[in-house]
């Protein structure tokens, strides 16, 4: 990584915001150790074979009665037969997995996600300290250098303008309310939405930020 800082030329194509920091993985969905454990108990069960059987052929097991597969009734059978509820896994899928082999799968998948992960932390700890370096420049000519690209002080940190060297204070300007449809036609909606206003009071910049609950978006 070169780093650079240049004060005696015009600011080119220089980014007024931040390095963006990656994103670390996450495990995907797989059947763990206790879930084959539940499966063996299963299988080992005879009068759940034989229900299972019987579900299967469209028998209702606990009354011996012929029910439509797939239908209601069917649906609400097929619980017995499902490991970890629900949105679980039928426990006769798992038959065709060998399980030695997909268990050393996982911890494969997770070794190898665990040092994806540990590359990402510290890139995102150089992007920290790149962004340290952006906030202690003093002039809005100034850069820090970074994978080929140059970052320069936000137009707007810490209340204050930094664009052109103004270092104005931002102030509220003012705020406008929701004004979707449902608010302007039965005076109120589900999911509100806000603009709140800022104003440079040295030179008059000006920007918004759009309050939707917990997601906010900063426009210029």
């Amino acid at each position: 990584m070169e780093q650079s800082l240049q004060s005696n030329e015009e600011p080119l194509n220089i980014k007024r915001e931040y390095p963006t920091k990656k994103q670390e993985k996450r495990y995907p969905e797989r059947y763990n150790s206790s879930i084959f454990e539940k499966f063996n108990e299963m299988n080992a069960d005879t009068e759940l074979q034989n229900d299972y059987k019987k579900w299967k052929d469209g028998i209702n097991y606990k009354t011996n009665r012929k029910i439509i597969i797939g239908g209601k009734i069917h649906r609400e059978l097929k619980q017995k037969f499902m490991i970890g509820g629900y949105n679980g896994v039928l426990f006769d899928i798992l038959n065709s997995i060998n399980v030695k082999e997909y268990l050393q799968e996982t911890e494969k998948i997770k070794t190898e996600i665990d040092n994806d992960n540990d590359m990402t932390k510290d890139y995102n700890k150089l992007v920290d300290s790149i962004i340290e370096q952006i906030e202690r420049l003093g002039k809005w000519k100034e850069f820090i250098e970074f994978e080929g690209l140059k970052y320069g002080i936000p137009y707007v940190y810490k209340d204050m303008h930094r664009g052109n060297n103004c270092f104005g204070l931002i102030k509220q300007d003012y705020y406008e309310g929701c004004r979707c449809h449902c608010c302007e036609d039965w005076g109120g909606c589900s999911n509100p939405t806000g603009t709140q206003y800022y104003k440079c009071e040295k030179c008059g910049y000006k920007y918004s930020f759009l309050i939707n609950h917990s997601k906010n978006y900063k426009g210029k």
